[in-house]
């Protein structure tokens, strides 16, 4: 599978890091150092499991998540979060083996990175 890294510098952007070494399994992780934005790790380790775990560092935020999930499907992943605190943040991906990935993000804080 191929190796994709995003960075973004800017401010009320994510710094995206997406790596997967296995035909079956993919590492994600999000960071988000602003404070205004939510740390995301996901991690999946299994062929037929995906782990989620959700942080925020900040614990005076009313974080209310939800999230939907269908694990691998042969080899089709999608993932699909939706987050509120004010700002609202949707976050979707297709990963298809065979060297496909599409890799959608919105985030909606003053500025748009959909392009990403």
């Amino acid at each position: 599978m191929l190796d994709i890294m995003l960075y973004s510098c800017f401010s009320n952007m994510l710094d995206i890091m997406l790596y997967s070494c296995f035909s079956n399994i993919l590492d994600i992780m999000l960071y988000s150092c602003f404070s205004n934005m939510l740390d995301i790790m996901l991690y999946s380790c299994f062929s037929n499991m995906l782990d989620i775990m959700l942080y925020s560092c900040f614990s005076n935020m009313l974080d209310i998540m939800l999230y939907s999930c269908s694990n691998y499907v042969g080899h089709h992943v999608v993932f699909m979060l939706q987050q509120y605190v004010g700002h609202h943040v949707v976050f979707m991906l297709q990963q298809y083996v065979g060297h496909h990935v599409v890799f959608m993000l919105q985030q909606y804080v003053g500025h748009d990175v959909s392009h990403l």
